[in-house]
């Protein structure tokens, strides 16, 4: 292969290259931001769950 293909083929190689970088890191962000999201409403979950069992414990008291 002569400089006038290879020269072409390596700027080519090289865009791809960055394009890809770009992509994967708004990909990381978005993960990033999913995970967040899911913690929060786990947490807010088992705030819930615990606020339920407290009511029950109260019913079962109040029963007795």
């Amino acid at each position: 292969m002569d400089a006038g293909v290879l020269i072409p083929l390596a700027v080519f190689a090289g865009v791809v290259v960055i394009v890809g970088l770009v992509n994967f890191s708004g990909i990381r962000d978005r993960e990033w931001q999913t995970l967040e999201s899911i913690r929060r409403m786990e947490a807010e979950h088992n705030l819930r769950m615990a606020e339920l069992d407290h009511q029950i414990e109260r019913v079962k008291q109040e029963m007795k």
